[in-house]
C-alpha cells in the first residue's frame, strides 16, 4: 500500500482524511527507499582504478549527511571528498549511492565498511564524482499501519477519485524538500510565497 494516493486524495475530499487512521513510518523498515542509477552513469563505473571510488550506502535511522560524516571518519577522510547523489530520510531503511575521492594515485580504499546504522560496498570507480544527475528514480516500498477491513474499503473509493485511465494523478505536497534545497542552503520557496513576495 502507497500513502500518497489516499493522503493525497484528502486534498480533494476532506472527509477522506479522516477514514484512514493510518500510522507511517512506526518503525524504518516500514518506509524502504532504493536509489536507482542512470544506466548511461553506471556504465562510466569501471574495475580500472580512477580518481572516485563509487560506492552503495545501506543505512537504517540516519540522515544522508550524517552517513557520509561517519564513513569518511571511518576512512580518515576529508568530509569533503565522500559525496551523495541525493538525500535520503532518516526514519527510514534506505540504498544509495556515494563516491569517495579524489583519490591519490594507485589508493585503493576498502570493498566493504561497515558501522552502527550503515554499510557501504564498492562498485568500482570513475573519474569524476557523483551529484544528482545520476539518480534515474527512487523506488520506495511502505507499510501503512492501523488498517481496519473498511479503511481498506474507503481507500479503493479514494483511489478511483484520482484514477484516470490506467494512471493516478496526484500532486505530492508531502516533504519540504518540495519547497527548497536544505542541502544548497538556497532557502525555501514557500516561506516567500506565504510572505507575498512573489518574484523571490
Amino acid at each position: 500500500l502507497r500513502t500518497s494516493l489516499p493522503l493525497l486524495a484528502a486534498h480533494h475530499s476532506p472527509r477522506i482524511a479522516t477514514l484512514f487512521p493510518m500510522a507511517i513510518k512506526t518503525i524504518p523498515e516500514d518506509f524502504v527507499v532504493d536509489e536507482q542509477l542512470e544506466p548511461a552513469w553506471l556504465a562510466t563505473v569501471t574495475a580500472a582504478f580512477a580518481p572516485y571510488a563509487v560506492y552503495r550506502l545501506d543505512k537504517r535511522r540516519m540522515t544522508t549527511p550524517d552517513a557520509c560524516e561517519a564513513v569518511a571518519n571511518a576512512l580518515h577522510l576529508a568530509p569533503s571528498m565522500v559525496r551523495a547523489a541525493g538525500l535520503k530520510d532518516r526514519q527510514a531503511v534506505t540504498r544509495q549511492h556515494l563516491t569517495l575521492g579524489p583519490l591519490p594515485p594507485h589508493h585503493t580504499p576498502p570493498r566493504y565498511v561497515q558501522g552502527d546504522c550503515w554499510k557501504i560496498h564498492r562498485l568500482g570507480f570513475r573519474e569524476h564524482p557523483i551529484n544528482a544527475s545520476a539518480i534515474a528514480a527512487n523506488r520506495f516500498q511502505l507499510v501503512l499501519r492501523r488498517f481496519t477491513p473498511r479503511n481498506l474499503v474507503e481507500m479503493d473509493a479514494a483511489v478511483d477519485r484520482i484514477r484516470v485511465g490506467s494512471v493516478l494523478r496526484f500532486t505530492n505536497y508531502f516533504g519540504s524538500q518540495r519547497f527548497g534545497s536544505a542541502r544548497h542552503r538556497e532557502g525555501f520557496a514557500a516561506y516567500h510565497l506565504c510572505k507575498g513576495n512573489f518574484k523571490e
